[in-house]
């Protein structure tokens, strides 16, 4: 009611209701006991008052504001003239509108909402086409609140923690009774900080080393500007350890003898997977005793007859409190003899002390100290020692006597049943067990290993294609003796593309044939080398990028990651060697004889889209990601080799020098004979049409791993 009145109240002075002079008029806001204005002729006003029922008015009283006096309010009008009569519809003085001429007022500069405005036929503000006000009991726009609805809103609605929300007088929200929110410089309710106030919350209290905390808007903490810390992976000089960073301390280091030490979230050393120490009163490891437990054992058990039995700090036996033994040149207990050297000499004690007279050379085989004795061989032959011929003898110091044997498997020399022996492979050769090319070698049984031994087939290209029984490395092509131009020749590039010094100058070599691997080098590969040698697998990413090592979905998949070293350890599983930068592009571009027959790419033409090879044309990559090996038979060599653009960049033998093609022999050339960084040769599926072309060397670190970074194998030719 306090709001409604509030509205009223202004309108009051504004608003006559008409009907004054008939004495009744139904108006909604009518206050009763309450004074109103009312239009009384003449552009007069007079006072009316509303009845108590709230739906009757009092009579206009023009002169004294009696409620119960008529007003007659044509007698003024008589006295007007007609050019100030309301209803002339013209606004003269006293009238607040007359006819359409509202004043240029409406329903809205009246604290209304809506609604159209007229003009009474007393010159006054006609209001019942007007709708909605401030204190109307309704809520809607713009109001935000209207009385006790708050339309559900709280103090936490505003971003206050707690208070009592109410609604003012001009219908918005009043926030004067919340408390306690974020920005007002106090900690409160669920907030971390407030402005300055951090709570103590320092970086070195969060366990950062380094930096400075603030409070963003939002009052939680911002350690953005904290650096170092526990379990960042970095270790700092504070911390024993950090995640998987150990200082190279392990549980031995540690003092124990076996388990896996672990680093704690507080970066100190946890040792709680490590077992067994010196100390624990178990014995462990190397330990002879530990503590109290000496494993059942006496004086006695060491020879001695009296005394007690120790462990010492080190966990070894201490018999310096045992006393009485055979040797101490003192005949004591069960003893025959002690004459303090007992070497089973003539006239000595033995070494037990238990009798005289025995000795190397009676004749007699003394065990566990002889082998033999004289003539006494324990039925003993060459055989027995792996010698296919000769007589065994017993030596002076009662030891077995070989040397009167001959003929065994590891002498170097093909004896008896042994196929081969050491090198001596018996003139065979792959050939001979019916391979065509490849690797023969002899085991340590002396037995031929034809692992290494391949056959070989006509490719599409005209030339040999050869794989290993098992299929170990995949196929490999052997590539003939030949000549070819190496570098690059400006007029086999693509339009636009220009030579780079480091190709230059082009120039005549000639190879001696060899082998090499007509795909990259797969995971599938790459785990069975792994498996059988224990060689590290490649990392789970480089550089913040996935290496995708996963040979049991992805086997055709050829593997990156890989540094020099690795692919340099593969190839000599397989026999072979990383290729040379000449062999890798002569394989690439075929034989030649002219400079201008060489071009960009590995098929001959200048011509590059994605139906060649996977790579970057144009930003947009044809895959975007590794593909099988093989994938792409257009882009095969002249040799028939697949994936030497694109797809994963190769290592090569050769040390990178940007000259070097100035002063590259003729004959079979290896590079430079040292360098800072290895060549690459072939691009990946991110590059261009430039840095996919045959000619383009890059260089790394040998020992890089990177995404992208494999390679393939130059294997045996004969």
């Amino acid at each position: 009611m306090k709001q409604q009145i509030a509205v009223l109240a202004p309108l009051a002075a504004l608003v006559a209701v008409h009907g004054c002079d008939s004495g009744g008029l139904d108006v909604e806001g009518c206050i009763p006991g309450e004074t109103q204005a009312c239009f009384c002729g003449g552009g007069r006003l007079g006072v009316q008052e509303c009845a108590e029922t709230g739906d009757e008015w009092g009579k206009c009283d023009c002169r004294s504001g009696d409620a119960d006096t008529d007003v007659d309010t044509d007698s003024d009008a008589d006295t007007d003239s007609d050019s100030d009569l309301c209803g002339n519809g013209r606004l003269d003085a006293g009238e607040l509108c007359d006819g359409s001429d509202l004043n240029e007022q409406t329903c809205q500069k009246l604290n209304f909402y809506r609604g159209d405005l007229a003009c009474t036929k007393y010159c006054t503000y006609d209001i019942r086409g007007c709708d909605g006000f401030c204190g109307d009991g309704l809520l809607e726009e713009p109001e935000e609140c209207e009385g006790f609805d708050l339309s559900e809103q709280t103090c936490q609605s505003f971003g206050y923690y707690r208070g009592l929300l109410s609604c003012g007088d001009d219908c918005r929200i009043d926030l004067s009774g919340c408390e306690e929110r974020c920005g007002d410089g106090v900690v409160n309710g669920p907030e971390q900080c407030d402005g300055p106030e951090l709570q103590d919350q320092t970086c070195d209290a969060l366990g950062y080393y380094s930096g400075a905390t603030i409070c963003k808007d939002d009052c939680t903490l911002d350690y953005s500007d904290c650096s170092g810390s526990c379990l960042d992976g970095i270790l700092q000089t504070v911390e024993e350890c950090d995640g998987d960073e150990l200082r190279d301390e392990n549980c031995q280091s540690q003092g124990f003898y076996t388990g896996e030490i672990d680093c704690t979230d507080y970066c100190t050393l946890d040792t709680s997977g490590c077992s067994g120490f010196c100390g624990d009163g178990v014995v462990n490891g190397d330990e002879e005793c530990d503590d109290e437990d000496l494993v059942d054992q006496d004086c006695s058990d060491h020879g001695f007859y009296k005394g007690v039995l120790l462990c010492a700090s080190d966990c070894k036996l201490d018999t310096t409190s045992c006393r009485e033994w055979c040797g101490d040149h003192v005949v004591n207990g069960n003893e025959v003899c002690d004459d303090g050297t007992n070497d089973n000499s003539y006239g000595s004690c033995t070494p037990d002390c238990s009798a005289r007279a025995l000795h190397c050379g009676d004749g007699i085989i003394t065990s566990p100290h002889e082998e033999c004795d004289d003539e006494a061989l324990a039925d003993a032959s060459c055989q027995d020692f792996d010698f296919y011929k000769g007589d065994i003898a017993c030596g002076d110091n009662c030891k077995f006597d070989t040397a009167g044997c001959s003929e065994y498997c590891g002498d170097g020399i093909v004896n008896g049943e042994e196929e081969c022996d050491l090198d001596d492979l018996d003139n065979q050769g792959c050939t001979d067990h019916g391979f065509t090319v490849g690797h023969i070698s002899c085991t340590s049984s002396c037995v031929f290993d034809t692992t290494l031994c391949a056959g070989c087939a006509v490719n599409d290209q005209g030339f040999q294609e050869c794989s290993t029984p098992d299929g170990r490395g995949g196929p490999y092509i052997l590539i003939p003796e030949g000549t070819f131009w190496m570098g690059c020749n400006q007029d086999g590039q693509p339009p636009a593309v220009n030579c780079v010094v480091d190709e230059l100058p082009q120039h005549e070599v000639r190879l001696s044939g060899y082998g090499i691997d007509k795909y990259e080098v797969t995971q599938a590969n790459f785990a069975l080398f792994v498996e059988e040698t224990g060689h590290r697998a490649p990392p789970e990413e480089a550089e913040g990028w996935s290496c995708n090592w996963d040979p049991e979905t992805r086997p055709d998949n050829p593997v990156e990651c890989l540094a020099w070293e690795d692919l340099s350890a593969y190839c000599q599983w397989l026999g072979g060697s990383i290729p040379s930068e000449a062999q890798w592009e002569y394989s690439a571009r075929g034989p030649m004889n002219d400079p201008t027959d060489s071009v960009a790419y590995p098929w001959g033409t200048t011509d590059i889209d994605c139906s060649y090879l996977n790579f970057n044309p144009d930003g947009t990559p044809c895959i975007g990601a590794l593909t099988s090996v093989g994938s792409y038979p257009l882009g095969a060599s002249p040799f028939g080799l697949h994936d030497l653009a694109g797809n994963v960049r190769e290592w090569v033998l050769d040390w990178y020098s940007s000259d070097y093609y100035a002063t590259s022999p003729t004959m079979n050339p290896c590079g430079p004979v040292s360098g800072e960084k290895r060549v690459h040769r072939g691009g990946t599926w991110g590059n261009n049409l430039r840095g996919v072309r045959t000619g383009v060397r890059e260089k790394y670190i040998a020992d890089q791993v990177s995404v992208g970074f494999g390679g393939r194998c130059e294997r045996p030719a004969q």
